[in-house]
Order: C-alpha cells, then sequence, then structure tokens
C-alpha cells in the first residue's frame, strides 16, 4: 500500500488519494445529515460501489465510518468544551438525526455515554469557575 502525501492511503484503481480526499470533502459537510455515501461518491467522482470496494479493500473501512467517527470526534469535544446542554444537542449539532442511536456509537466510542460525560463536564467547569 503507498501513502499518499495527505498521509492517506492512495488507491492505485485511479490513482486518487481517497483518504485525503473525504478528508477535504468532510470538513464543511460533517454536520451535515444529508452527508452520505452517495453525495460523498458523487464529490470523490467515483460510483457507490466503488468507492465502498476501494476504502474496504485499502483502507479496511467502509464509506460510513470516517463521517461516522469525525462525527462523534466533533460531538466530544463540544461536550467537553461545554458548548452543548443536552445529548439530543450534541447529536443534532452533529448530524445525528436519533439521539438513542448516537449515544449507542458515543458509549462505544468513548466508554462512557454522552450522558455521563455531559454530567461529567459540566461539573468540572463548576468547580473551576
Amino acid at each position: 500500500m503507498e501513502m499518499c502525501k495527505c498521509g492517506g492511503l492512495k488507491m492505485k484503481a485511479r490513482g486518487f488519494c481517497a483518504s485525503g480526499s473525504i478528508n477535504v470533502t468532510m470538513p464543511s459537510n460533517i454536520n451535515n445529515d444529508d452527508l452520505n455515501v452517495r453525495n460523498l461518491a458523487k464529490a470523490l467522482a467515483t460510483s457507490e460501489s466503488s468507492l465502498r470496494r476501494r476504502l474496504q479493500e485499502f483502507a479496511g473501512v467502509t464509506p460510513l465510518d470516517p463521517i461516522r467517527n469525525e462525527r462523534l470526534r466533533n460531538a466530544h469535544n463540544l461536550i467537553i468544551a461545554g458548548k452543548v446542554k443536552s445529548v439530543s444537542d450534541a447529536a443534532q449539532s452533529v448530524g445525528f438525526l436519533n439521539a438513542g442511536h448516537f449515544s449507542r456509537l458515543y458509549a462505544e466510542a468513548y466508554g462512557e455515554s454522552p450522558k455521563v460525560h455531559l454530567k461529567h463536564y459540566r461539573s468540572k467547569g463548576s468547580q473551576e469557575a
């Protein structure tokens, strides 16, 4: 596997850097709940099936994995910065439509529910004030 200058995997089939292109595409659209595989494939000028196949083959991920991970990372940053007041607010702020689904994914990624983190960082902030 070859690495691109951007740090992503170079896709030999077409010679484009899929993860680099995704990193360029995602930040401006990441909180948009319309950001999906179809729109991502269109932005990368490839088909959905080709995008899925290449990412799985070269990076071992689905096209939704980097989108989901970036959204969860953004939500975590909002929570620890005290910029959201509820789990629903955090979920909606980063493009998740279902707060329950968001909570499950967040807990898998960070080991605790977003509700626990909200309480922790809220109490931590009030102790520092």
